[in-house]
């Protein structure tokens, strides 16, 4: 874990070619985020300026891997994190809190297996309050990495019970439902969409199949 009280200006850095976006609100201002040669850049929109700040050389956290996805969230309303994928395929935190911004290993931390190479990944907020962050690890099993807040301890669980596994490329997305449940989706390796569903306990759902127009 590092911390650091601000950051390194990094005014116009280009975003490397391919280079995931991903973006949020906060009370504060929107903050953007996009990877230039392995480093997580965020762009916010404060009072008409856009300060720039590579957060990776701010607080020494490692630089993304190749094809690194990115995915952010808001917790209170106020606190941004950003998510990506470093080369030794350890899910990483960069977030923002107490004054300052924070690093840590989530795949260390919470004992989870690596990502897949070039594993999608997505996230989202339970009760505005508690991190969820979803990708397909090694096994090309969907796994999620639960937070309890800004500090807290992270967990590792493998959700896709007996479903198939991810196929190869397979996409990921999820959302929330009332605050408190929620839906991820994702195509397995029969080229089916898959939905696995949390409320008050775990369920799954074959969505729909996909159908070639070449057989």
């Amino acid at each position: 874990t590092a911390l650091s009280t601000g950051g390194v200006p990094a005014p116009g850095m280009a975003a490397s070619p391919g280079s995931p976006l991903s973006a949020l609100g906060t009370t504060l201002a929107p903050r953007y985020y996009y990877i230039a040669h392995g480093h997580i850049v965020q762009v916010s929109s404060t009072y008409g300026t856009l300060p720039t700040v590579d957060l990776t050389a701010a607080i020494g956290a490692p630089l993304a891997g190749p094809n690194s996805p990115l995915t952010s969230l808001t917790l209170n309303g106020a606190d941004p994190l950003v998510y990506y994928i470093d080369s030794s395929n350890h899910v990483e935190e960069i977030s923002y809190w107490d004054g300052g911004f924070h690093w840590r290993d989530l795949t260390a931390t919470s004992g989870g297996q690596p990502a897949s190479t070039g594993s999608p990944m997505t996230s989202l907020v339970l009760n505005s309050t508690k991190e969820r962050v979803y990708y397909v690890d090694v096994s090309s099993h969907i796994r999620e990495l639960a937070g309890s807040g800004p500090g807290g301890a992270w967990s590792s669980t493998d959700v896709s019970g007996g479903n198939p596994v991810a196929s190869p490329g397979s996409g990921l997305t999820s959302y929330v439902l009332n605050g408190n449940s929620f839906r991820i989706y994702y195509e397995d390796n029969y080229d089916h969409i898959r939905e696995i569903a949390w409320a008050g306990g775990w369920s799954s759902t074959l969505l729909a199949a996909l159908f070639s127009p070449f057989g």
